[in-house]
């Protein structure tokens, strides 16, 4: 419980306390709590010599097996201090995975309980910083994008803030049949969206709007239907500060991001295969950076879209393991749907897929650390309430 405590906690300073490393490796508190976490349970695991089927074991181990070609295959290309960049982030991304294994066999814990309840809180700090910090141009000199009257919470980025708001609220949906403050989360849900307004994401917005349409559809509720194009006019229209900057009718971004994938399509067509390495892109785009000249950035390996972050950096065979992997997440919420008693974590876990889904065509929030923990976790509890043997 005491590391549990830690581990939501240390979620919530976000990109603040980081430890940054060389060639642009970086360290989070979470990391470290994940990792003691993780060599308990394998050790409590050993001990007891139970040894449990799970239904990612399969997609897991082939997606690793993908990642550690790709790797192998590029060993002479790179040199040792960018080539551990990846196996770093290839460490993290099955540290995370972790999670998945711990949540299935802990039964004594409400991991949604703390799952929502730091999303929740997430969101309280940022209306704090939108309230005494809007304005995030003073550290483009650390490679921050320079946001400006929008919410980005300790994430330091509107973006990825809002897709876990995103995911905190459809959370919520749940958490509203389970437990007996039903106040409570609705006063939550009603706050969740207010804050998913304010971060002026459209990646976000859309990642919320989609699934939800289709929950709706679900449902039944042509009520509710009718309050979210009320919702999304009011949007359109909301007077804001400094509106030529913050509107969401904005068009930079888009165009940036176009380009994007024209250039990540450029680079997978001369290595189609087995790809440039996990998360090797970034000697690869940023050659420049070797002679000191290239600005800090914290844009990752510079795709913006998941998909083809996976294809480029681990090829088609990657990309199939990923794609086998999503798909039997998919075949595991749907088996979640079938028994009526668990019907809506089913509904909340496919809604949850689907948003990051959309979400990582336009950033590449599939592997952004807090989203992984997210996504893992509440695997973990939707195949612990199947109770898998």
């Amino acid at each position: 419980m005491y590391f549990i405590g830690l581990l939501f906690i240390s979620l919530l300073f976000g990109q603040v306390f980081r430890i940054p490393l060389s060639n642009g490796i970086t360290v989070y508190p979470h990391d470290l709590i994940v990792g003691v976490m993780i060599v308990y349970f394998l050790v409590w695991k050993k001990r007891k010599k139970q040894v449990q089927e799970v239904a990612l074991g399969l997609p897991l181990k082939l997606f690793l097996l993908a990642v550690l070609i790709s790797l192998a295959v590029n060993i002479p290309f790179y040199n040792t201090t960018d080539y551990l960049s990846g196996v770093a982030y290839a460490v993290r991304f099955f540290l995370y995975a972790g999670l998945y294994f711990l949540v299935r066999e802990d039964k004594k814990i409400r991991w949604d309980l703390w799952l929502y309840g730091t999303g929740v809180c997430f969101s309280i700090l940022g209306i704090l910083q939108y309230l005494l910090y809007p304005n995030l141009r003073n550290l483009s000199y650390l490679g921050w994008d320079p946001h400006y009257y929008r919410l980005f919470s300790t994430f330091l980025d509107p973006n990825f803030s809002g897709l876990f708001i995103v995911l905190t609220f459809f959370l919520g949906i749940y958490m509203y049949e389970t437990i007996k403050q039903k106040q409570f989360v609705f006063v939550s849900q009603v706050f969740l969206l207010f804050t998913l307004i304010l971060t002026l994401s459209r990646s976000s917005i859309i990642a919320f709007v989609i699934p939800f349409i289709g929950y709706l559809f679900i449902k039944r509720s042509y009520k509710m239907l009718v309050a979210l194009g009320l919702f999304m006019v009011f949007l359109f229209f909301l007077p804001l500060p400094n509106r030529s900057v913050t509107s969401l009718f904005r068009t930079e971004s888009s165009v940036a991001r176009v380009t994007n994938w024209q250039e990540s399509m450029a680079l997978i067509t001369k290595k189609p295969i087995f790809g440039y390495g996990f998360n090797l892109l970034r000697s690869v785009q940023e050659p420049e950076r070797d002679n000191g000249s290239a600005s800090p950035s914290h844009a990752g390996a510079g795709m913006d879209n998941s998909f083809l972050f996976v294809w480029a950096t681990t090829g088609m065979v990657g990309l199939a393991a990923w794609m086998y992997l999503l798909m039997s997440m998919v075949k595991l919420g749907l088996s979640c749907m079938k028994d009526k008693k668990k019907r809506m974590l089913g509904i909340v876990y496919i809604l949850s897929l689907s948003a990051i889904s959309i979400h990582s065509m336009f950033i590449n929030s599939f592997f952004y650390p807090w989203i992984m923990i997210w996504l893992w976790i509440l695997t973990g509890i939707v195949e612990q309430s199947l109770d898998i043997k």
